[in-house]
């Protein structure tokens, strides 16, 4: 997926999370590659931006969890 239908999936989220309150909206979701954790304490938007942002950084295995999990995959 190009970093610009990512950038159109992250609008298309970000507007139908203001239309429904969620858990989306807290800051509870990290980004994880194989290496560990990329950045947490993020709110669901930010965390698909970050992975727009970082994505062909040579970071293998990217994807969302919640911080509870990066957390874990640190020990």
């Amino acid at each position: 997926m190009s970093s610009e239908e990512t950038k159109k999936k992250a609008e298309a989220a970000e507007d139908e999370a203001e239309r429904s309150p969620s858990e989306l909206h807290e800051k509870v979701w990290a980004v994880i590659s194989f290496g560990g954790p990329v950045a947490t304490e993020l709110t669901f938007d930010e965390a698909v931006a970050k992975i727009a942002e970082v994505e062909g950084k040579d970071l293998p295995g990217l994807c969302i969890v919640s911080n509870d999990a990066a957390e874990r995959m640190k020990k």
